[in-house]
């Protein structure tokens, strides 16, 4: 038996009251679901480009780490090494990061980005850049000044968290990328 299942109507755009059912919800939750939706428009933005979101921030930490393992990827990105070997060999395929071996440690394999794949970064760096302006548009700057300082002492506190759990033979690793 298939229950058929009622949509409520949106609410209108740029309406400043949520819904009753996110009124009561949690921060995390809330903030879970923005980045899923901010991330599903980073899909739709950067599919011109030919990149996944995935793909754009794996180029971007290469960028701004060059030499950087696919290991160490897959750790800041808490994904798994198998996972982050996806994005890295089809970014590799395309031709917009080269892997060559560590004159320090033959066995590992440092990674950076061609001058293709730069080209790809900047513009999925202005395809991020419209999309978040977009979103943020409806926020003047003090709003926007308070939301920044807002979220930058929840990663402050993230961050102390994960010291604090961390064992001792272990660095809780969090980075940043634009």
């Amino acid at each position: 038996m298939v229950k058929k299942v009622s949509k409520k109507p949106r609410s209108a755009a740029g309406s400043s009251v949520l819904p009753s059912n996110l009124a009561n919800a949690s921060t995390i939750y809330l903030l879970h679901h923005a980045y899923l939706g901010y991330r599903d428009l980073l899909g739709a933005a950067t599919q011109g480009l030919g990149l996944t979101p995935g793909a754009a921030i794996v180029l971007s930490l290469v960028a701004r780490n060059e030499g950087v393992s696919a290991a160490q990827l897959a750790k800041w990105l808490h994904i798994a090494p198998q996972s982050i070997n996806v994005h890295i060999a089809s970014l590799i395929a395309q031709g917009l990061i080269l892997r060559e071996v560590n004159a320090q440690n033959r066995r590992s394999l440092k990674l950076r980005v061609s001058p293709d794949g730069l080209e790809k970064l900047n513009g999925s760096k202005a395809a991020f850049g419209k999309t978040e302006a977009e979103l943020l548009s409806g926020m003047n700057g003090p709003t926007r000044e308070q939301l920044n300082s807002i979220l930058i002492q929840l990663v402050s506190s993230i961050r102390a968290y994960q010291q604090k759990i961390a064992a001792p033979d272990e660095e809780a690793d969090m980075i940043y990328w634009q």
